[in-house]
């Protein structure tokens, strides 16, 4: 049964249940879902010190060996859009 939180931001909250018919897919989803947090708190930091966005892309696509929209989203995670600027 999926479960949805509503909130004041642009954002929505679904929480569900995930079976896997093999564990290896499991692994490959935990793999995929370290690597995109490494990669978010990695370009926020590089941000901050003032690496430019289109830089920064090809880089986390080749540092962590994954396809440029994952390194896209990394970066955009943290945009506030309203401040106009990089949030923690």
């Amino acid at each position: 049964m999926l479960t949805e939180k509503k909130s004041n931001s642009n954002f929505v909250t679904v929480e569900c249940l995930l079976v896997f018919d093999k564990d290896e897919d499991k692994g490959r989803l935990l793999t995929l879902m370290r690597k995109f947090s490494s990669m978010v708190r990695f370009a926020y930091k590089s941000l901050m010190e003032g690496a430019e966005r289109k830089e920064l892309k090809k880089l986390l696509s080749r540092e962590y060996g994954i396809n440029t929209r994952y390194s896209d989203d990394a970066i955009l995670l943290r945009w506030n859009k309203k401040a106009g600027k990089f949030s923690p």
